[in-house]
């Protein structure tokens, strides 16, 4: 008997033998006689690959084989199938999506069998949901729409945090009666927590995925998704990958959150993968988000791909305030914060409140250079602008991209001048301003400590997810120092991220009452115009238009390929064949553009591109014919 089985290890997606590319899939082992009757599909076998022991997944049973010399199955590591033949289905699809091969796509997906259990508990108090007698209609009429509609796609557009869950809590609570299994994924651990709150008391049998339980944790509950035994299962984007049988409905909180795409090869998107098991099942499945995204919201209202529940109230916020920064300037303030701002923060604090101010951005200044000769200091491993940083009175420039650090000069290394300048805020600048006037805790993603309980908070962490009342109660005033930062970010979804963010922020405000004020030097930016107003439809319109002039998607699919070598010449060389090779393909629906990125491992020389092609469906892998030409050691990832 001969076993087919894929190797749980990273392999290419394709080999080139001969001068032949060959993709790889499985491998040929011998099944010893004794392990004939107990071997099966979806096991977990102990395997020699490449002279070493490693896992592989059993996806096949055969008579016979082509190849000669074959190597035996060690042994049978869990006797209990851990995939179903649909999930192999599924990884398939994933493979020629993500130009990735079945071994590193399962090697990413499948837990770790471990030899110890253990128990995930979820002992927390369940928390009551106040809506109001007006939201009950709307309420029975979503939900007699969701459980009687053929469809089985919906996007939820929402503002009000308890006419959310209440939806959700009848919607969960119907698909559990009908025997189904529930699926809920959100892009942070943190949120689990609030979920669990609202949705525990619905069933006791709950599993939880995500990257920071232990390894003998995530194959407990994997054991018991896989067992049946979990009715609903909660957790990260490495959830969507959870065997569940019987999936009957999937809801995909903040489906705007990047946080769903994985940073590390094979680049895959959850929110993609969700969408094809509605394709490859029964299941329902709701985006969901206080602002969509643009690609999101056009699939939604223009091709009908997703049936809307809109759940916003679209008017402005009396207890909001957007100040114009070039106003201030005129008035002969050059400080970066506005007359208004200040003037609130010391009011507020003198009533015993707190004040948050919210800048996305670590460090001291964001942009160093030599004025006399223009010299921009920049990381020498990534070529990325290196930020300022301030400890005991120093100046540190930092790169966030590597970590790379070294002490800000006195002189231009390049011309030796002395006129150095640091330009561009951050977190600690603002803290430096505030410090002589208040107690001032700054918090961002390198803090230990996150205590928030300060009399001004400054912080580059996203407050609006925080739903601690105890500690809300005592906030009297948020403040977005600059809400510009995100427009000045060279990428297409810059105006989208700062419009969702804004809306994000303004709906947090508005459920807790609390007075917001907005600083911008961009007033008239449709991004935060229509996101101040509360105008959901003047944006995407806006920002529609401006996609399908410059061929971005959804016009578009984009995907960014990366091609890997040791030897820079060897990498030049083939990054020119293969320009060459797309160009010659003559189709007009394809174009290609050289690519500067970051590098992602040390040591090893890169060469990106962006492939733009237009007409391509959303779940569509990349074009065979582009695939063909495709070098070795090269990965891809779709980003719109």
């Amino acid at each position: 008997m001969i076993a087919k089985v894929i190797p749980l290890t990273r392999l290419p997606y394709f080999v080139i033998s001969r001068g032949i590319k060959r993709e790889i899939s499985f491998f040929d082992y011998k099944v010893p006689k004794e392990l004939e009757k107990k071997i099966n599909f979806g096991q977990l076998v102990k395997i020699y690959f490449r002279n070493k022991k490693i896992s592989g997944l059993v996806v096949g049973l055969k008579k016979t084989s082509k190849e000669r010399k074959l190597k035996s199955i060690e042994k049978i590591i869990f006797d209990q199938p851990i995939i179903f033949k649909n999930y192999l289905k599924m990884i398939k699809w994933l493979s020629s999506f993500y130009f990735a091969s079945p071994s590193t796509i399962l090697k990413t997906s499948l837990p770790e069998v471990t030899k110890k259990s253990a128990v995930v508990n979820v002992e927390l108090s369940t928390q009551e949901l106040k809506i109001s007698k007006n939201f009950l209609p709307q309420l029975k009429k979503m939900i007699n729409i969701f459980n009687y509609s053929k469809r089985k796609k919906f996007l939820l557009i929402w503002q009000n945090y308890f006419e959310k869950f209440a939806l959700y809590y009848f919607l969960i609570k119907k698909t559990l009666e009908k025997k189904q299994k529930v699926l809920i994924l959100l892009p942070e651990i943190d949120q689990i927590e609030l979920f669990l709150k609202y949705f525990k008391n619905l069933t006791d049998e709950i599993s939880i995925l995500h990257s920071n339980l232990k390894k003998s944790e995530i194959w407990t509950n994997w054991q018991k998704i896989l067992n049946g035994k979990a009715e609903l299962i909660i957790g990260t984007r490495m959830a969507i990958f959870a065997p569940i049988e019987n999936l009957g409905l999937i809801i995909l909180e903040d489906e705007e959150n990047d946080l769903y795409r994985s940073e590390q090869f094979p680049y895959y998107d959850a929110r993609t993968i969700a969408w094809k098991l509605t394709k490859l099942s029964k299941t329902k499945l709701i985006f969901s988000s206080q602002a969509p995204r643009v690609e999101t919201y056009w699939y939604t209202f223009s091709q009908k791909k997703f049936l809307p529940f809109d759940l916003k109230k679209e008017k402005k916020m009396k207890i909001v305030k957007l100040i114009d920064m070039k106003e201030e300037m005129r008035k002969g303030n050059f400080s970066p914060l506005s007359d208004d701002l200040k003037e609130t923060i010391f009011n507020t604090i003198k009533k015993k409140k707190k004040v948050i101010l919210y800048l996305k951005r670590k460090g001291y200044t964001t942009f160093n250079f030599c004025q006399d000769c223009g010299y921009l200091f920049s990381c020498p491993r990534c070529d990325l602008p290196l930020i300022a940083h301030k400890k005991n009175k120093i100046y540190y420039l930092i790169c966030h991209h590597c970590g790379y650090e070294e002490e800000l000069p006195l002189k231009c290394p390049f011309c030796q001048g002395t006129e150095i300048k640091m330009k561009g805020l951050a977190i600690q600048k603002i803290e430096e301003i505030l410090a002589p006037f208040a107690n001032v805790e700054r918090i961002d993603s390198t803090s230990k400590d996150k205590s928030f309980d300060k009399e001004i908070i400054i912080t580059t962490l996203p407050f609006w997810r925080n739903f601690n009342e105890d500690w809300i109660r005592d906030i009297g005033l948020i403040g977005i120092v600059n809400a510009d930062v995100l427009l000045n970010q060279p990428d297409f979804h810059s105006t989208e991220k700062t419009f969702q963010e804004i809306v994000a922020i303004i709906n947090w405000v508005n459920h807790f009452n609390i007075p917001l004020i907005i600083q911008t030097w961009s007033k008239e930016n449709y991004a935060i115009e229509n996101a101040y107003l509360f105008n959901f439809k003047n944006f995407y319109q806006q920002e529609l238009e401006i996609r399908r002039d410059f061929s971005y998607p959804p016009f578009t699919r984009i995907f960014r390929l990366t091609i890997q070598e040791k030897k820079w010449e060897k990498l030049k060389k083939i990054s020119q064949n293969f320009e060459k090779n797309i160009q010659s393909l003559r189709n007009k629906n394809f174009k290609i553009f050289p690519y500067s990125l970051p590098p992602r491992r040390k040591k090893i020389f890169e060469i990106s591109f962006l492939i733009k092609i237009k007409n391509l469906y959303s779940l569509a892998p990349l074009p065979n014919e582009i695939k063909k030409i495709l070098p070795q050691n090269s990965f891809l990832e779709a980003i719109g």
